[in-house]
């Protein structure tokens, strides 16, 4: 039906390192970083994928800046 590159999922990121880790094993990522900075400067990502709520991404739409592809998936708060 559609054709489509797969893509590697190379690092996941999330605010607590221990619980990122759990997450990229039972994900399938090969990495897992707590420092959005750090992956977004890396010469091996191409896209970032953001998908967190909308008080916490300002900061990480500076994405931009790097040169990446973007995608924002804003989701509302949990109550």
């Amino acid at each position: 039906m559609f054709d489509i590159t797969p893509v590697e999922r190379a690092v996941i990121c999330g605010r607590d390192p221990q619980r990122t880790r759990e997450a990229a094993t039972k994900l399938g990522w090969s990495e897992s970083s707590a420092d959005w900075r750090e992956v977004v400067a890396r010469d091996d990502i191409d896209i970032v994928d953001i998908c967190t709520e909308q008080r916490t991404n300002r900061d990480q739409r500076f994405t931009r800046q790097f040169g990446l592809r973007l995608r924002v998936d804003e989701r509302a708060p949990l109550p």
